[in-house]
């Protein structure tokens, strides 16, 4: 029984399943030492900040356009992530995958241009292999480098009752 359990034992470690026993017990005496390995895995990590609530600024015949820039910090070492942006007015109004603006009795879309990548509502998007994200400070260093524009098209203003649509409009961003 004590081979099988050491033989058990000995394939756990080579397999990993168990961790290295490296702590040392100290001996009876008038001072005793005793020391054992700490250790901390630190995942990948990401950050998302500088948000701030917009409005957008309507052109006659342009229709309308808001610019936001904010920063996104991984500690990946890719550098690299994805994101998923998800419109509330949507979801309260059946989940059309669609942006929108919704005034309480009408709704109107709008596109989200992601870095130059035009998103899909409630969709992963990696542009191709992931976004870069800022890797050396968790504030981008004070800078806003990711670049977001939220449109309506002119015939969707053209349409609208007068009123307020608002949205929130959120993102879900993941290392890759």
């Amino acid at each position: 029984m004590n081979k099988l359990i050491k033989s058990l034992y000995a394939t756990a470690l080579v397999c990993g399943a168990l961790p290295a026993l490296a702590a040392n017990d100290g001996t009876l005496g008038t001072s005793s030492s005793g020391d054992f390995v700490v250790d901390l895995v630190v995942p990948d990590l990401i950050r998302i900040s500088s948000l701030d609530d917009q409005t957008l600024s309507y052109t006659p015949g342009s229709g309308a356009t808001v610019t936001e820039n904010f920063c996104v910090y991984t500690n990946a070492a890719a550098g690299t992530y994805n994101v998923t942006a998800t419109s509330t007015a949507d979801t309260n109004n059946g989940d059309t995958g669609a942006f929108l603006l919704d005034s309480g009795t009408a709704t109107m879309t709008y596109s989200v241009s992601y870095d130059g990548v035009t998103l899909s509502e409630g969709v992963n998007n990696n542009d191709g292999g992931g976004f870069a994200a800022n890797t050396t400070a968790i504030d981008c260093g004070g800078t806003e480098p990711t670049e977001v524009i939220i449109s309506v098209a002119q015939s969707e203003i053209d349409s609208a009752a007068p009123n307020t649509y608002s949205d929130t409009l959120t993102f879900l961003v993941a290392p890759n």
